[in-house]
């Protein structure tokens, strides 16, 4: 979505499933933050196991600071504080946002031989 094509496209299907087993895409363009391209490349993970969360996902820092401009404290409260997501809490008993270690992204997958 950032580049504003699918970051996998083949002529078929056949095709396209493996170039999305291998996990090869054409890099973000260059104007794109550090930040952006370690959250896109650990979002495309192949291994499923090594993806984060939705959890991990709100917290990482390119994604935390921005909810943080655009939705006023009470809504964010509001929206976040309750614990129905994988029952995790996102403020503490006083209203301080908890924070956890970001993740830090795995090194690329190596694709499979053809």
């Amino acid at each position: 979505m950032c580049s504003l094509r699918p970051p996998f496209d083949a002529g078929s299907l056949h095709e396209l499933a493996k170039k999305i087993l291998k996990g090869k895409y054409p890099p973000l363009p260059k104007f794109y933050s550090e930040s952006m391209v370690a959250l896109v490349d650990t979002l495309l993970t192949v291994d499923s196991k090594k993806r984060p969360n939705i959890n991990q996902i709100l917290k990482f820092p390119i994604i935390s600071e921005k909810i943080g401009r655009f939705l006023k404290e009470e809504v964010f409260k509001d929206e976040f504080s309750h614990t129905i997501i994988h029952n995790r809490k996102f403020f503490d008993a006083k209203g301080n946002a908890i924070k956890a270690a970001p993740i830090v992204p795995t090194a690329p997958v190596p694709a499979p031989d053809d």
